[in-house]
């Protein structure tokens, strides 16, 4: 297993938990698909200023064609449709039923992976999913009932998980245009449902708005690149079992930032997914095993 790669899952679980943040503090100000647009507009401002910086230019922009309409899909999926439907999930269920919900992704893309990037699927992985799945569901305590924001909810999961299978077909591709071309369509993608669904845009604050969401689009910058760093060495079931560890950072930044009580069901449930990560860290000998039984 590449530790380096499941590190930069971690990290990228870390910003995107402190998205969350600057979400709450703007959902006073504003709607949340005009959040997503603003806030990912600054993501693309970010991502051009970074690698425009890096690279010196922005020859890194121009890939091969049989690569653009995946570029366009990771925008479309990854980022854009995630917050639509997540949004209108959040509208029709509570909080702990969409969280628990989307983490779902990583069942999805155990499948997918195996379909289409001929990932193996081994007792290892399934066994950790399950193990990571019940610590989100101790520590959340979703009331899973019959809404139609529970199927909003995995409709996002499934759409993170297209995102992961996507970004994994597109190592060959320099990182920042992945980034760079996902939240660009991304950005298109969300503003006819914010024109649609949330019209007349109302923005009580623009100053503070754009302050909190210049935060949040740095949080997003890095949790995507790190992300995209831990595909180029990991592979994506791996990855999407791992990325089932935000719950556990949005749930002590909860406890440190807004003086929330930590309860002990939380401490259970994240427990259990650290245990599904070391378990995806154990190496079984199964040389040594066969040399046992034919030996008795």
């Amino acid at each position: 297993m590449n530790l380096a790669g499941e590190l930069f899952v971690i990290i990228a679980n870390v910003f995107w938990a402190t998205n969350g943040i600057f979400v709450k503090f703007t959902n006073d100000y504003t709607t949340p698909m005009v959040q997503v647009v603003i806030r990912q507009f600054i993501v693309v401002c970010i991502y051009l200023l970074m690698f425009g910086i890096k690279e010196r230019n922005l020859k890194f922009l121009k890939v091969e064609k049989k690569y653009l309409l995946k570029l366009i899909l990771t925008g479309v999926f990854g980022v854009g449709l995630i917050s639509i439907f997540f949004t209108i999930a959040l509208v029709n269920t509570n909080f702990a039923n969409a969280v628990t919900l989307l983490n779902f992704s990583a069942v999805f893309v155990i499948i997918l992976s195996f379909i289409f990037l001929k990932e193996k699927i081994t007792g290892k992985t399934i066994f950790s999913t399950i193990v990571a799945i019940i610590g989100v569901i101790i520590m959340l305590r979703p009331s899973l009932g019959l809404d139609k924001g529970i199927v909003f909810a995995l409709i996002a999961s499934f759409m993170y998980s297209i995102y992961i299978v996507l970004i994994s077909s597109l190592k060959k591709v320099h990182i920042g245009a992945r980034l760079i071309y996902g939240s660009g369509f991304a950005v298109l993608t969300v503003i006819p449902f914010a024109l649609i669904f949330e019209s007349p845009i109302i923005i009580t604050d623009i100053g503070l708005v754009l302050f909190y969401q210049l935060f949040a689009g740095i949080a997003i910058v890095g949790g995507f690149y790190f992300f995209n760093l831990a595909i180029n060495k990991i592979p994506a079931n791996i990855a999407g079992i791992l990325n089932i560890s935000e719950p556990i950072f949005a749930v002590f930044i909860g406890y440190f930032i807004f003086g929330e009580i930590l309860k002990s069901y939380e401490l259970i449930g994240s427990a259990l997914i650290i245990l599904a990560i070391v378990i995806l860290n154990i190496k079984f000998k199964r040389n040594k095993v066969k040399k046992i039984v034919s030996n008795s």
